[in-house]
């Protein structure tokens, strides 16, 4: 079963990412993805844009308790 946020949770998800991203100077792109994941057992969110595409991908994992940022980075290529 997946789990995938509610839209309000998913906009708010998405506004945080992309502010990490402008302040980082990395490019954001559409369309973006939000999915439930795991990091060591831990439940996440993994936010990424320009999904689907291969390169300008902005990757960013929240803790789903408390929304905290477990890892971001830029995929150029």
């Amino acid at each position: 079963m997946s789990v995938t946020p509610d839209e309000t949770l998913r906009a708010e998800i998405i506004e945080y990412a992309q502010q990490l991203a402008q302040k980082h100077g990395w490019t954001w792109l559409e369309p973006v993805e939000v999915v439930a994941g795991a990091e060591s057992g831990e439940p996440v969110w993994i936010v990424r844009s320009n999904a689907g595409m291969r390169g300008a991908n902005v990757r960013i994992v929240l803790r789903r308790s408390d929304r905290s940022l477990v890892r971001a980075g830029f995929l150029p290529r």
